[in-house]
């Protein structure tokens, strides 16, 4: 993962946690004993980045600058990166085309939290792609579903009203070294964003999108609205307590 570059996408205005959100970025907000921002940088990390750019807005980096500074303490390399309007997750692709040319790259959202080990994850990404880390969810009409057969993508639908399946896209992703090559080929969603779904879809064109499927033993939280902050925040003092772990760390 050393050859990776590692992107946090920690923009947009958090309508969904208003009034929290009112006067502070959404992945500041507290999980527990830590930041949320600290969950998504420790995947990274842990994943074995070494470079990292961190995605926000420009009221909102000075603030993540002085949380976290310039990485130099946590083993890696932190850079800042202004996304002026929210245009999509895939929009950092072209914000950032130039440091991500002909190298391979790790997406992850700012208020996704992971409890995994992400066993064999180095061995499935080998392949040339992408890859999508998912799990099974009771609600997947909120979320990007993913069909399989043979354990293989057959189609990824962005939100169905009549989902057929109950397996969905986290905020983890990760593509191959070609995928600057293919942002030509995407144009802006009805509501004006750049599509997470539709670059993997181009992949899965090519029958090069594949699925990483997080355990049943596994934790994974969406943190979007209130409710998801409380129950996650109990869930990990439970948790850190009775394991003696430290979910989020960034030094390891």
């Amino acid at each position: 993962m050393k050859d990776r570059i590692g992107i946090i996408m920690a923009g947009g205005k958090g309508t969904r946690l208003y009034p929290l959100t009112k006067v502070v970025n959404k992945h500041l907000l507290p999980v527990h004993d830590k930041p949320m921002i600290y969950y998504p940088l420790s995947t990274l990390i842990r994943l074995g980045h070494k470079v990292i750019y961190l995605i926000s807005t420009k009221e909102s980096i000075p603030l993540f600058k002085k949380l976290l500074g310039n990485g130099k303490k946590y083993g890696i390399k932190l850079y800042y990166k202004v996304q002026n309007k929210p245009k999509g997750i895939a929009h950092c692709f072209f914000l950032l085309k130039k440091q991500i040319k002909n190298k391979k790259t790790t997406v992850i959202l700012g208020d996704n939290l992971f409890i995994s080990n992400f066993e064999n994850l180095t061995s499935i990404i080998n392949n040339q792609g992408c890859t999508i880390v998912c799990t099974k969810v009771r609600k997947p009409q909120h979320y990007g579903v993913v069909n399989l057969k043979n354990n293989k993508i057959t189609s990824i639908v962005e939100k169905p009203k009549k989902p057929t399946s109950n397996l969905i896209a986290t905020g983890l992703y990760l593509f191959d070294e070609n995928l600057t090559k293919h942002l030509n080929q995407l144009k802006p969603s009805r509501r004006g964003e750049y599509e997470i779904t539709d670059v993997n879809k181009i992949y899965l064109k090519k029958k090069q999108c594949f699925n990483y499927n997080l355990k049943s033993t596994d934790y994974w939280y969406d943190l979007g609205q209130i409710n998801d902050l409380d129950d996650c925040s109990t869930l990990l003092k439970i948790y850190q307590q009775k394991r003696e772990l430290n979910i989020g760390q960034l030094k390891f």
